[in-house]
């Protein structure tokens, strides 16, 4: 077990941690969370790893789509505003799978969700810091 500078303790491979993984064990840490898996590890065992697989931009046909998709939806648009911009004619030409804020919106809620916190209120004596 080797001491880190901040005054926690890793244990290398070889010492009880799996093969390629470093545990850390921090002092005065009343309580830890373990168990949980990565972003990564549930983006790759969700319902639609297989079809990413074959289209790296699955729900979106490819780059272009997903572009656009990314865009819209980052520009703060109401779904009428979407649609307004999707039958533009120029956009009526753009091979895109959505032609409706709908639909995109159908194609955005496949996408695997962000990684989710734990956390918990601490309520102390003394004053904290803003």
């Amino acid at each position: 077990m080797d001491n880190l500078d901040d005054g926690s303790q890793s244990l290398a491979v070889g010492e009880g941690a799996e093969r390629g993984q470093v545990v850390e064990f921090c002092l005065n840490v009343p309580q830890v969370y373990a168990g949980g898996s990565t972003f990564m590890a549930d983006f790759d065992q969700d319902s639609y790893t297989s079809q990413r697989h074959e289209v790296p931009w699955y729900p979106f046909a490819g780059k272009n789509d997903w572009e656009v998709a990314h865009w819209l939806m980052q520009a703060n648009l109401s779904m009428a505003e979407i649609d307004k911009y999707l039958n533009l004619n120029f956009m009526k030409e753009t091979p895109l799978l959505f032609h409706h804020a709908k639909e995109l919106h159908q194609q955005v809620e496949m996408l695997p969700s962000g990684p989710w916190w734990k956390y918990k209120d601490i309520i102390t004596d003394l004053p904290m810091k803003h």
